[in-house]
């Protein structure tokens, strides 16, 4: 069977020198909108075969490859120098007279997220997720009994209720520092200790009496128990110092305090100090929330309380919290949630029985 690929070096430059002239000749075509059509450019990769010998291996390109490679770049520059003028055609400027360059640095990017940068606020008339209603009032229901594990050992349930109210106010701010990343089971047993070893109860001047390593023996076993443990002698240090011995009672004052942030003040100004002044959003609430989809699939607990309080009754910010997490640890469960057990199986957005009920 005759082989039409060249055997020999005279073979490969005579094929080469055919597809150049073709190529010279054919030129680049343009269409009727200034885009360029390079069909006479696709042979490009059969020269690059046909410039090498088969039997040899590698050999030394010819001269009308190289000839050809000048002609393809240069055919590649007037297929961009084209594309530039249709474009400036067509947002109305003319050869002559050229837009201002526009460096990378230039352009218009997304502007990050910033809570502080929110101009709706909270209570806003933002539109209301639909049926939100009827599945708050199903999780009411779901959450009757008050069997999670946030119901007897949650912030409000560790306060010694045999203690004064500056105290009690004290322990519920301490558990809300030792919760964070931590199970309420190891939050309690904590806060017990707590309550018990240190000499004339927890308050803050025992905290600074005692000295760190007796503060790290009795929170040991929750998330990150050095770092709190100093956070808890540095929090007790202002508070008797700055806010005559009780705990701040606004939340500007309560996220000055090391190791407390905006989700634990919150929380601590309604259990606390009886205010409600915002949603309290925790792990629980943000995955919950994005589950029903009450917020636009926000990344952060902030961002879910600031979407939350836009559009939810204000009467219902303090209990919001509380429902949810309890919700959150007996049926909607961060892996391998309850959805046959819901009474939402039917209207969620993420039940995974949905689809098995009619």
């Amino acid at each position: 069977m005759h082989n039409s690929f060249p055997r020999t070096r005279s073979q490969a430059r005579q094929a080469a020198l055919m597809f150049s002239e073709a190529t010279l000749t054919l030129g680049v075509t343009r269409s009727s909108v200034g885009e360029i059509n390079d069909t006479a450019l696709q042979p490009m990769g059969a020269i690059k075969e046909l410039a090498y010998s088969k039997r040899s291996g590698a050999m030394r390109p010819s001269k009308a490859k190289r000839r050809l490679e000048i002609t393809y770049e240069e055919e590649q520059r007037s297929k961009i120098e084209v594309d530039h003028n249709h474009q400036m055609k067509v947002k109305g400027y003319s050869n002559k007279k050229q837009p201002p360059s526009v460096s990378r640095e230039n352009e218009i990017s997304p502007i990050p997220y910033n809570a502080n940068d929110q101009e709706d606020k909270p209570g806003s008339h933002q539109k209301e997720p639909s049926k939100w209603r009827t599945v708050y009032e199903n999780i009411k229901t779901m959450r009757k009994d008050r069997l999670a594990p946030v119901d007897t050992m949650g912030c409000e349930v560790l306060a010694d209720q045999t203690a004064d109210e500056r105290t009690q106010r004290f322990h519920i701010l301490v558990a809300l520092m030792l919760s964070s990343q931590t199970k309420d089971e190891l939050t309690s047993a904590a806060v017990r200790k707590l309550q018990t070893t240190l000499k004339g109860g927890l308050t803050p001047s025992t905290i600074c009496a005692s000295d760190t390593k007796t503060i790290e023996d009795c929170i040991y076993g929750v998330g990150f128990w050095r770092r709190k443990a100093q956070y808890l002698r540095n929090a007790s240090k202002m508070i008797l110092s700055e806010f005559d011995g009780d705990i701040p009672k606004s939340i500007e004052d309560l996220v000055k305090l090391p190791g407390v942030g905006m989700k634990m003040a919150t929380i601590a100004m309604s259990s606390a100090n009886k205010k409600v002044s915002g949603i309290g959003v925790d792990t629980h609430v943000h995955r919950i929330s994005n589950r029903l989809r009450w917020v636009k699939n926000t990344k952060q607990p902030e961002q879910t309380r600031i979407e939350l309080e836009k559009w939810m009754p204000r009467e219902l910010w303090g209990d919001v919290n509380l429902l949810l997490v309890g919700f959150g640890q007996t049926v909607c469960t961060p892996r391998q949630p309850k959805c046959s057990e819901c009474l939402n199986n039917n209207i969620c957005p993420s039940s995974s029985a949905k689809k098995r009920i009619k």
